[in-house]
């Protein structure tokens, strides 16, 4: 086993936040690591910009860098009034869906083999 078992991702402001010509912080990414895989805990893009590559980015930033890192998984949830489609779109794999909210809201769990 390597050493980084647990540990808060520490990355790069590259990849920590996306910014635009202007110096305006549009996005970011909060991650952890634990067993050999990440998990994304906050994945943030501005409304004005989504749909431009930012989130695409990030994520594929912290996925170069888990593998760097030694993690062979990526996981994280979401809720159907945010972004399952999303991450489907970057090849994560829906495992389980959590049902019972109000006005049918359900809660997605996804991973992704890197």
């Amino acid at each position: 086993m390597n050493d980084n078992l647990q540990e808060d991702l520490v990355i790069s402001k590259d990849w920590t936040e996306k910014e635009t010509k202007d110096d305006k912080v549009v996005g970011g990414i909060m991650c952890n690591m634990f067993m050999y895989s990440l998990y994304i805990d906050v994945l943030w893009v501005d409304e004005k910009y989504r749909g431009q590559d930012y989130g695409s980015k990030l994520i594929a930033g912290v996925e170069e860098i888990a593998k760097e890192k030694g993690c062979i998984l990526v996981d994280t949830c979401t809720y159907s009034y945010q972004a399952p489609e999303f991450y489907v779109k970057c090849g994560y794999e829906i495992y389980g869906i959590l049902e019972g909210f109000p006005d049918g809201i359900k809660k997605y769990h996804l991973k992704k083999v890197i």
